[in-house]
Parts: C-alpha cells; sequence; structure tokens
C-alpha cells in the first residue's frame, strides 16, 4: 500500500468507528475518490482499494457513484416543471405560475411571469 492510501486510511480511522449514519466530511471523501480514480486509472481493482482504505467495496462504490453524478449535475440546474394559468381563465387578467410543488405566485404580469421562468431556468 503506497503512502496516500495509507495516509487516507488513517484520516478515516481518525473519523471514529463507523456505521448507519455516520458521516465522513465531504473534504475527505473527496480525496478517498480522487485517490482512488488515480489507482483505477492504473488497473487497481475497487476491491483492493476498499480494503487498502479500511472501507467496504459497497461503501467505496457508492462514493464513486455519487462523485459521478455530482460531475453530471454540476453547473446544470435541473429544469422545475411549472404551470402558467391564464388570467382569463380565473376571471382575471393576470397569469399565477404553479410549481409541482404547490408553491404559487399570482398577479403576474406577462413580462414579469416570463422574467421569472427565466430566472427558474
Amino acid at each position: 500500500m503506497d503512502h496516500e492510501l495509507s495516509e487516507l486510511r488513517r484520516a478515516l480511522a481518525d473519523q471514529g468507528p463507523r456505521g448507519p449514519g455516520r458521516r465522513v466530511p465531504c473534504l475527505l471523501r473527496e480525496r478517498v475518490v480522487a485517490a482512488v480514480r488515480r489507482r483505477r486509472e492504473d488497473g487497481v481493482s475497487v476491491a483492493k482499494l476498499a480494503e487498502a482504505l479500511g472501507l467496504s467495496v459497497e461503501t467505496l462504490r457508492r462514493w464513486l457513484d455519487a462523485a459521478v453524478e455530482g460531475q453530471r449535475s454540476a453547473g446544470r440546474a435541473r429544469p422545475m416543471p411549472v404551470a402558467v394559468i391564464g388570467g382569463a381563465a380565473q376571471g382575471r387578467g393576470a397569469l399565477s405560475l404553479v410549481t409541482p410543488t404547490g408553491f404559487r405566485v399570482e398577479g403576474l404580469s406577462v413580462d414579469t411571469a416570463a422574467e421569472l421562468l427565466a430566472r427558474l431556468r
């Protein structure tokens, strides 16, 4: 086991006993993922790396998957579907904006609704 993996194993052990609900700080998890990715490029298996770090294979795979998902969504806001309800249907001359979670903004002009929708993108 190389020096970096030994150091990471020590840092993980310093976090105390692990178990359900016990979280490893994000920065330490990111360091582990970066080190594992470098070793994986050299052909080292996830199982070997997990053993060297004192982690379960399942935990290490979860951390790697979460990092990949985080990269996919970085810089991209997820689209938020909204409904724009015309005021004529409500008996008024204004628009209402309703999100799937039930958040509602009423009495919007067309320009204000367009600006709000552009910001929500």
